[in-house]
């Protein structure tokens, strides 16, 4: 990455976010590939890990809770997994509807969803409702969705498995007890925890909204969740709590409408900031200077029982160690008063540090002041979708075309068009524009 900027002559100055999913080779604390960048860098980034995958691996857990298993790649197992692989299920028969508040997604949220992510918000309506169609306003017409075919079972789909799985809670009627059972814990799941918690990332998708879908994901699945199940979601929520790090909370804080929230969230940046410069005072008294620390980026220690994401994390206050006493002009020396450390226990049990969020670092004590009456705004993702997008892009350019000057300027030209007819045209209105033309 870094010789790619250089070599296109990128200001390395401008990198203050980066993203991805959360395996191991990105997000690894001790020699991840963000961790490696900032290194180089000689300074932190702000951290923005997919939360879109990260809603998925609670519902992979669940799954193999309940004997589902995965046979081959693409392909699952079970009673349960054998049913969802199945193209011919049974007629949808009366079910019960699974009431949750699921939130409702206006057209221009759906039109920039996927098909399958579309179908699966109508099953996820059907089930909420107890009625398997919906009625079209727009079209004034009714939507029997569940006669769509559902796209195929992946193990990196998730979306498509959630689907298939409520569309065998709609007719298991037609099942075994066994099943029944099985297809209804699941669905509750999806409906109430997992698409919910989707479909709230589409609406509020900015990274200062991250740390509060996480906390929503622990609230939904507190409030639904059997004792077994939760010690199979919380543990993998906690496993994948990279965004309800301090740096993440911080920054819902400092975003959040209510003002008292916001100025907790700048009293926090200024006791760490206090913290810092003292660490400073003491190394300029002492003449030794201590190579720059780059923080290690951990999953912190949860607490799921929490009433609110600004105390989803565990913290203490740590005796900042230093001098007694300071020398002043005239030689006297005076009593010093060290500030307190906030530190944050991690999923390790241990303590760190907390850190001011990179994206922050370079506001100055006027700005966090004005931040007290105007939220902070941010307009980056908490989700990655872009990123994938534009790896395909760039893929299937290099297949197409042998320099790299050629492959850059087919992913900017294409992405450029993108933008540009985004939402003006679809593969219908094009065949309907070409049938009439000839």
């Amino acid at each position: 990455m870094l010789e790619y900027a250089k070599k296109w002559q990128i200001d390395l100055g401008m990198f203050k976010v980066i993203g991805g999913d959360q395996t191991s080779v990105n997000s690894g604390h001790n020699g991840g590939a963000f961790r490696e960048l900032e290194v180089m860098l000689k300074r932190t980034l702000q951290r923005s890990f997919c939360l879109l995958h990260q809603v998925e691996l609670p519902l992979r857990k669940l799954f193999l809770f309940y004997g589902g298993s995965f046979t081959a790649p693409g392909t699952f197992g079970g009673p349960i997994g054998e049913l969802i692989m199945s193209d011919n299920l049974p007629k949808v028969t009366k079910f019960k509807k699974i009431s949750c508040d699921f939130p409702r997604l206006s057209e221009e949220v759906l039109e920039k969803m996927s098909n399958d992510s579309v179908l699966m918000y109508k099953y996820c309506v059907a089930v909420d409702t107890g009625k398997p169609y919906l009625f079209n306003k727009a079209k004034n017409k009714i939507d029997r969705f569940v006669n769509n075919k559902i796209g195929p079972c992946s193990t990196a789909r998730w979306i498509t498995l959630g689907t298939r799985i409520l569309r065998v809670y709609m007719s298991s009627e037609s099942y075994n007890s066994h099943i029944q059972e099985t297809s209804e814990r699941l669905a509750t799941f999806i409906v109430s925890v997992y698409y919910k918690v989707f479909a709230n990332i589409k609406r509020k998708h900015r990274l200062t909204d991250a740390a509060i879908h996480i906390y929503d994901q622990i609230k939904f699945a507190r409030d639904v969740c059997q004792p077994e199940e939760k010690k199979v979601v919380f543990q993998s929520i906690q496993q994948n709590a990279y965004m309800a790090n301090p740096e993440s909370v911080i920054l819902a804080m400092i975003a959040d409408k209510d003002k008292n929230v916001r100025e907790r969230g700048v009293s926090i940046i200024q006791t760490v900031r206090a913290s810092e410069a003292f660490d400073k005072y003491i190394e300029v008294q002492s003449g030794v200077k201590r190579p720059k620390r780059i923080r290690k980026f951990i999953v912190p220690k949860l607490n799921f029982n929490c009433k609110g994401y600004t105390n989803m994390i565990i913290n203490k206050f740590e005796e900042v160690k230093g001098p007694g006493t300071i020398p002043t002009s005239d030689g006297v020396s005076v009593p010093l008063k060290p500030p307190k450390r906030l530190m944050f226990m991690t999923k390790l049990d241990t303590y760190e540090p907390v850190t001011v969020p990179p994206l922050v670092e370079d506001l100055s004590p006027e700005d966090l002041e004005r931040i007290k009456q105007h939220p902070f705004q941010c307009n980056i993702p908490c989700h990655s979708q872009a990123v994938e997008h534009t790896v395909a892009l760039v893929t299937k350019s290099t297949k197409q075309y042998r320099t790299e000057k050629t492959q850059l300027a087919a992913v900017l030209s294409t992405a450029a068009a993108r933008k540009e007819f985004k939402g003006k045209i679809s593969h219908k209105r094009f065949k309907l524009a070409k049938d009439k033309d000839v």
